[in-house]
C-alpha cells in the first residue's frame, strides 16, 4: 500500500444519483462537495505526489448500502489530480475498484497502491 485516505464524514454517492438527469449545477455541487471532503482529508496528511502507475480501491461505508459497482469514485479521484496524483490518465491510474460496506455511519476510504503490472 502506498497511501490510505480516509474521508471521515463523506457519504459516497451512487452513479445513479450523479447521472439522474439533474441540472449541471446540481452535479457540480456534488463534485465540489467531494473535492472539499478530499481537501479536508489531505490537509492532515503528509504525502508526496505519486508519479507512477497506481491501482485505487474506494470503499464506501454507508448506513444505507448501495451496490458495489454503483459507488461513484470518479469525482474523488478527480480531487486527487495535481495533489496526490500527477494525473488521472490511464498511464497513472491503471485500475479502479469500488465496494460498499454497511456501517453505522457514513464515511469513505481510498487505498492507493502501486499498480500490479508495474
Amino acid at each position: 500500500m502506498v497511501m490510505e485516505i480516509i474521508l471521515p464524514e463523506y457519504k459516497a454517492i451512487s452513479w445513479n444519483k450523479f447521472y439522474n438527469g439533474h441540472h449541471w449545477a446540481i452535479k457540480q455541487r456534488l463534485v465540489d462537495e467531494a473535492h472539499q471532503h478530499m481537501m479536508i482529508a489531505l490537509a492532515g496528511m503528509e504525502y508526496e505526489m505519486i508519479t507512477y502507475p497506481v491501482d485505487i480501491l474506494t470503499i464506501a461505508y454507508l448506513v444505507r448500502k448501495i451496490d458495489a459497482d454503483n459507488v461513484c469514485d470518479k469525482i474523488l479521484i478527480d480531487g486527487l489530480k495535481g495533489k496526490v496524483l500527477k494525473d488521472d490518465s490511464n498511464f497513472y491510474v491503471k485500475t479502479t475498484s469500488t465496494t460498499c460496506i454497511k456501517d453505522d455511519h457514513n464515511h469513505t476510504k481510498m487505498i492507493i497502491s502501486r499498480a500490479l503490472d508495474n
